[in-house]
């Protein structure tokens, strides 16, 4: 009987040390795992950073393809607007029709009024026009100094060349109590 337990400490005593040895190898190997599994996430991190930037790059140049082939510079016009003063008008949405046709229209939000008294352009509407003579209607919503809101339409006569139009629609205030203006510019 005492070889027989002798028999199963040992037997305990080995088990014990193939367990210890199990751990250690499974503790070395999930560190082994991690590290790894690191590597190759970092690789895999930087292969989907790379691929965006290709994807960013060619949705640019699909968009300037784009531009070229439904707006050809020769049907093509642009319509920017801009604000030459820095005070008194409150710019609360604009519509802008071309041959009586209504074409965009936009509402304004405080970051976009505070951008254009900053000095900023932005581009109302891009599209297609016949070569010929059009008329430019644009409709303008603002707020006064004296807080009325008031309503403002503009036209403008243009000749539709065979290169791109470009035209800036220039908002202003007229003292004393900040009643909008509206003026017109080709830009050549």
């Amino acid at each position: 009987m005492a070889g027989a337990a002798y028999r199963e400490r040992i037997s305990l005593g080995q088990l014990s040390g193939w367990v210890t040895s199990l751990l250690v190898v499974l503790i070395f190997g999930s560190a082994l795992a991690r590290a790894d599994t690191s590597a190759v996430s970092a690789s895999l991190d930087e292969q989907i950073g790379d691929l965006s930037s290709e994807v960013a790059a060619l949705g640019r140049d699909v968009f300037a393809l784009e531009e070229q082939l439904v707006y050809p510079a020769d049907t093509r016009i642009e319509v920017y607007v801009s604000l030459s003063d820095k005070v008194g008008l409150q710019l609360d949405s604009l519509a802008l029709s071309v041959d009586g046709e209504p074409v965009t229209s936009h509402i304004y939000s405080s970051a976009e009024r505070d951008s254009l008294r900053e000095g900023g352009v932005q581009r109302l509407y891009t599209g297609r026009l016949p070569l010929g003579l059009h008329t430019l209607t644009a409709t303008l919503t603002a707020q006064a100094a004296d807080d009325r809101f008031v309503r403002r339409e503009a036209r403008y006569r243009f000749h539709k060349r065979r290169d791109a139009s470009r035209l800036e629609l220039k908002l202003s205030s007229s003292p004393p109590k900040s009643e909008p203006v509206i003026s017109f510019r080709e830009w050549h």
